[in-house]
């Protein structure tokens, strides 16, 4: 039972994990200036000359040139569209997580190290809501996932050279 519990914890991660860039997107949207037709499309249906700009110096940013008009991307996200695109793998984890494949709960702990990880690094960065959400939501499936039942459900057996086996 428990097995299937964290199997299905990590489906809702990963589908947490896929709506955090939509859902920022939409805010940082809300938020921009008001552009008008004319400067998306200057020329009869043709759209303005659009332009990225990456700048590493004084800290990453991105700034989106569309014809006169320049908007930065903000540092969050960047870090939903990180966050956002481990969503498929997560989710292909959970599936064979509850298929009980042998190297699943290996990957699942690896996946979980890794968010963890980018979420303390851009805990540094910025201090936005959803940073803590992901690292309460990796930090609760480490736990379970480290569990006895779990682990052993997911120990390889190896046969001994006498004959008798033992788990590794």
């Amino acid at each position: 039972r428990l097995v299937v519990w964290v199997g299905v914890l990590l489906a809702l991660q990963s589908i947490f994990l896929a709506a955090l860039f939509p859902v920022m997107f939409g805010l940082e949207v809300q938020r921009l200036p008001d552009i008008s037709y004319e400067t998306l499309f200057p020329e009869r249906g043709r759209l303005a000359p659009f332009s990225l700009e990456f700048s590493i110096i004084g800290g990453f940013h991105i700034d989106i040139h569309l014809g006169d008009v320049t908007m930065g991307v903000p540092i969050s996200i960047i870090a939903a569209l990180v966050f956002s695109g481990l969503a498929i793998p997560l989710l292909i984890t959970s599936i064979v997580f509850l298929a009980n494949w042998k190297h699943a709960w290996m990957i699942a702990v690896f996946f979980q190290a890794l968010l963890l990880t980018l979420a303390l690094v851009m805990y540094f960065y910025f201090r936005h809501p959803y940073v803590y959400l992901v690292m309460m939501f990796s930090i609760v499936l480490v736990f379970y996932l480290n569990y006895y039942e779990v682990r052993v459900a997911y120990q390889v057996v190896r046969v001994s050279e006498g004959g008798s086996s033992h788990a590794a």
